[in-house]
């Protein structure tokens, strides 16, 4: 017989080998388990673009293959994380994957034409059959909006000199009432100021599907105490408590009256910040709750300015869903899908990485909306069979890219591994169509002079890595929506954008099969009181 001091010191070592194998084991990858030896991999600093907040990354390759993604420190945005889709999305980097141009055929339009897939006759099709008249066509340009800056720039410039009627860029990201003011569509407080605040009210936003790391962030205040949440719309499951005040837009109305409770608690807050989701915008009476928000700026230390008008806090945290929404609005180039011009017909519509689940109408609809359908783009979709010229197009990690988190924090992506097939980088296939194509060709060669180009439009994108001090403008210039009346105001509540956190919002994540059977788990464990 053991005595019982043996056992329990026998016990105790069993319990510590099974803490440390359980430890061990959570460290351990299971796509990469086995692949390959740490010192065989190269190692590649760049940005993810599966959400918004651009989480720093390290892109580790061996030779032509990708074979892990993993986070890489940085205390201003993603600290040392990153979530599920960043880290194993990747594998949706080498299926349905488009790796040559593909031209429809002429004699027969239900085919592609075998003899022209190459980017000579890929290109020379574009230009006799968008450009065969003595006048410039009519054009329609749609880029997604995980597209990287000097693509977006590549293509509004071609846009705006080949074509008749000059257009902006429409993209499938967030919107904002105004363009104009980057404090009305950036997420305010920074990520790392979120550990600053003593209370914070969610605004139609699922923080758990949105930006889950903000979580992480907001964890820390509530440990010490610190922070208290309240939420109206979707129930957010943040692993604390949170207060709900209310499901309808009507609440936040009240609150910006002056009419809710919980006015008295926000008054009091020394830094306070509101998070709201950039779909909440889209809504019909988006306007009248930007004003709301504004108007309880007024009222309470949402926002703080110095004597020379330096925002020394700003509250107002938007969140976005997806890499370059914040980007795009700030380039100025850009304005929101409209799905009612697919109503007028146009002579050639341009798709740069826009995938058939991101659009709001059919993909029938928009095939009937324009004669000639250009598609550029990384993975083939429906969308992309339903063009007449199909342009093979780099990924996030086979090319160097500007993106723009939703602080306004200007980021480089690089170059980690060649492309498949014939796959080039997007703002050069678009260079070369310009030379193509008649009109003058796009005045830069390399990514020198395109980052030239785009400082030019956006002065901030020569501060990489940084967030630019904001200014409050006097009260004077504002050009702010006031709150109407409550009758004005949508009663419907507030309902998620993205459901599926793991297919949605990427082509790499919706080609991935790690993402599949990970939604798949989710969906047959989900039930309606999740």
């Amino acid at each position: 017989m053991l005595s019982s001091r043996v056992r329990s010191h026998l016990l105790l070592q069993k319990r510590l080998l099974h803490a440390t194998s359980a430890v061990r084991g959570a460290l351990t990858s299971k796509p990469y388990a086995f692949t390959a030896r740490p010192w065989e991999l190269n190692r590649t600093e760049s940005i993810d673009t599966m959400n918004a907040m651009g989480s720093n990354i390290n892109i580790q390759t061996r030779g032509t293959d990708l074979m892990r993604i993993v986070p890489r420190t940085n205390d201003d945005i993603n600290e040392e994380w990153i979530d599920d889709k960043t880290r194993f999305a990747y594998d949706g980097l080498k299926r349905q994957r488009l790796t040559q141009p593909l031209v429809r055929d002429s004699e027969n339009p239900a085919q592609w034409d075998s003899t022209m897939s190459n980017w000579r006759d890929a290109l020379n099709r574009v230009k006799s059959s968008a450009f065969s008249g003595n006048t410039k066509p009519s054009m329609r340009a749609i880029v997604g909006p995980s597209i990287d800056l000097h693509s977006a720039v590549a293509l509004s410039d071609w846009v705006a000199g080949a074509s008749s009627n000059s257009p902006f860029l429409e993209t499938l990201g967030s919107v904002a009432v105004s363009n104009d003011l980057p404090n009305h569509f950036r997420f305010g407080t920074t990520f790392a100021g979120v550990e600053e605040s003593d209370l914070a009210l969610l605004v139609g936003t699922n923080l758990e599907v949105d930006c889950p790391l903000l979580i992480a962030r907001m964890r820390k205040p509530y440990l010490a105490d610190q922070l208290s949440i309240f939420s109206i719309g979707y129930h957010n499951n943040l692993r604390f408590p949170v207060q709900q005040l209310g499901l309808t837009a009507d609440v936040l109305v009240e609150v910006a009256e002056g009419r809710h409770p919980f006015c008295a608690q926000l008054a009091t807050a020394a830094k306070p910040m509101i998070f709201i989701d950039a779909s909440v915008f889209e809504r019909s009476d988006g306007p009248t709750l930007a004003g709301a928000v504004e108007a309880i700026a007024e009222f309470s230390n949402l926002r703080q300015v110095d004597e020379e008008g330096n925002i020394t806090w700003n509250g107002v945290n938007v969140i976005h869903r997806n890499s370059n929404d914040v980007g795009l609005l700030e380039l100025g180039r850009t304005e929101a899908f409209a799905p009612e011009k697919c109503a007028d017909k146009v002579d050639f519509l341009y798709l740069s990485n826009v995938g058939a689940d991101d659009l709001p109408v059919s993909v029938q609809e928009l095939r009937e909306s324009a004669n000639f359908i250009v598609y550029q783009g990384t993975h083939g979709d429906e969308l992309a069979a339903a063009a007449d010229v199909v342009l093979p197009s780099c990924a996030y990690s086979e090319k160097s890219g500007v993106y723009v988190n939703m602080e306004g924090r200007v980021q480089q992506g690089r170059f980690a591994l060649a492309g498949p097939g014939l796959a080039r980088d997007d703002w050069k296939i678009v260079r070369a169509l310009s030379e193509v194509c008649p009109g003058e060709a796009l005045p830069y060669d390399d990514e020198d002079q395109m980052q030239e180009r785009l400082e030019q439009l956006l002065p901030s994108a020569s501060s990489k890595g940084y967030v630019e001090q904001s200014q409050m403008i006097p009260e004077n210039n504002w050009q702010l929506t006031k709150v109407m009346s409550r009758g004005r105001v949508n009663k419907t509540p507030f309902t998620p954008v993205n459901y599926d956190f793991h297919l949605q919002g990427h082509a790499v994540a919706r080609a991935s099969q790690t993402m599949a059977k990970c939604s798949q788990n989710l969906s047959e464990t989900r039930s309606n009181f999740a």
